[in-house]
């Protein structure tokens, strides 16, 4: 029974205290997602027959159900992170549905706990009255189901609270794809569910003497299953596509910060400090860097990197991204032979086809400047390597497991990654605007 409370964490706010427990918090769902619909049945339909039980087992279950109790008063009731966002949406419909189910199913719980508590010490009629009252005209039932929706989406009307917390809501302060806060939140409406699960099928087995731990499973355990791989699905997607939320966060922030009227050294330090304070601390799987450069780019392809033009000026913030697992290699040792090799070459798409043929050359991104750039980075740290050379200025990132440019992606006749950035940031808008 103790399992029921093992994915339990204590926090204190809902954002900063669970970073870095994301992982955690996936293995332990993983490891019960196969298993957790019958065991949750079990502890339900064994609390209608829990007199026949002998004394030590008893204080066992009342035990797990007084832990469960405590979750609910000491944390989950002061749960806000997903209210907070739907209210961002200014869609109270779905809003008030998700407050009221899980108000619901916390109150049937503490009901069912109360029937147990006084089964046991005393027997109370009225206690056990009430939690059936409660319940009755599949109001426990009915809260459940809408817990369920909501994780898996069985109709187009259900409210997807999973892609609340996925997408967040960038312009009102909530980052998209921060991974450790959306497996807490998921491993959070789990538990919720769980709850509900345990009052519904004790509900079932004190209405009805025929009901079975096999019929409620058949019942519910498909769609319990569905939400543990739902939230187990959405957490690897989001791990999957943390350039293009990183890309979502930052670019929502650029535009605030060129709002509010900075430029030149104080907008590339209001980005630094947005990477350092918000981007790298709620996604430390991957650290962002960002420099500006005043005037044009001659040319720029990567992998993990991104250009945000400012429209009413000549100033470009790029932002790249780097695997925290495996450090960008400077290629400072290849100085001389670049600087050497570039005086040949006026075009720098033809010089990044001659370092990739020629040099056997890795280039992760490479972004080429005029002679004496005006150039602002104010990071303590560059993953990229500056070569002056000859007729440009070129800046060169090395990371192998992020990849390689190969010769088509640097032709110009190859689809650019601003494009295929652009036309990743329109299908995650499209997908927020409607995902409640």
């Amino acid at each position: 029974m103790s399992s029921l409370t093992s994915m339990s964490f204590t926090v204190a706010d809902e954002l900063q205290d669970v970073i870095g427990k994301g992982p955690q918090m996936i293995s332990q769902i993983k490891a019960y997602q196969s298993q957790y619909s019958q065991r949750l049945i079990k502890l339900g339909y064994a609390l209608v027959q829990i007199d026949q039980y002998p004394y030590q087992e008893q204080m066992d279950i009342i035990g797990v159900l007084q832990s469960i109790n405590l979750l609910i008063d000491q944390q989950f009731q002061e749960m806000t992170y997903i209210s907070s966002i739907m209210h961002a949406y200014q869609n109270d419909t779905c809003n008030q549905r998700y407050l009221i189910s899980t108000s619901k199913i916390f109150d049937g719980f503490k009901l069912l706990l109360a029937n147990v508590i006084q089964d046991q010490l005393n027997y109370n009629e009225t206690s056990y009255q009430e939690f059936l009252q409660f319940c009755v005209d599949d109001m426990c039932a009915e809260s459940l189901r809408r817990m369920m929706y909501s994780l898996i989406g069985e109709t187009p009307s259900d409210c997807l609270i999973l892609d609340v917390i996925k997408y967040g809501s960038v312009k009102n302060g909530f980052q998209a794809g921060i991974s450790d806060v959306f497996a807490y939140q998921g491993s959070y409406l789990l538990q919720v569910l769980n709850i509900a699960v345990i009052v519904e099928s004790a509900f079932r087995g004190y209405i009805d003497g025929s009901a079975s731990v096999t019929t409620l499973d058949k019942i519910y355990g498909p769609y319990v299953k569905d939400a543990y791989d739902t939230v187990v699905d959405t957490y690897e997607d989001i791990l999957d596509n943390y350039f293009e939320n990183g890309m979502i966060n930052l670019i929502q922030q650029t535009k605030n910060l060129l709002d509010s009227g900075l430029n030149n050294e104080d907008l590339i330090k209001g980005a630094d400090e947005y990477i350092q304070t918000y981007v790298n601390f709620y996604n430390p799987q991957i650290t962002w860097e960002a420099y500006l450069v005043k005037g044009p780019i001659l040319y720029n392809k990567c992998l993990n990197c991104f250009v945000y033009e400012d429209p009413n000026s000549d100033q470009k913030l790029v932002y790249l991204s780097v695997n925290n697992t495996y450090q960008p290699v400077s290629l400072l040792s290849m100085s001389k032979n670049i600087t050497d090799a570039s005086k040949n070459f006026t075009s720098p798409e033809n010089f990044t086809i001659f370092l990739i043929q020629n040099r056997s050359l890795c280039i992760t991104g490479v972004t080429y400047l005029q002679s004496n750039p005006r150039l602002y980075d104010y990071t303590s740290y560059s993953y990229y390597t500056q070569f002056s050379a000859t007729n440009f200025n070129i800046l060169i990132w090395q990371q192998k497991d992020v990849g390689c440019l190969t010769v088509n992606d640097v032709k110009s006749s190859a689809q650019s990654q601003q494009f295929k950035l652009q036309t990743a940031i329109r299908d995650q808008q499209e997908k927020m605007a409607n995902i409640i």
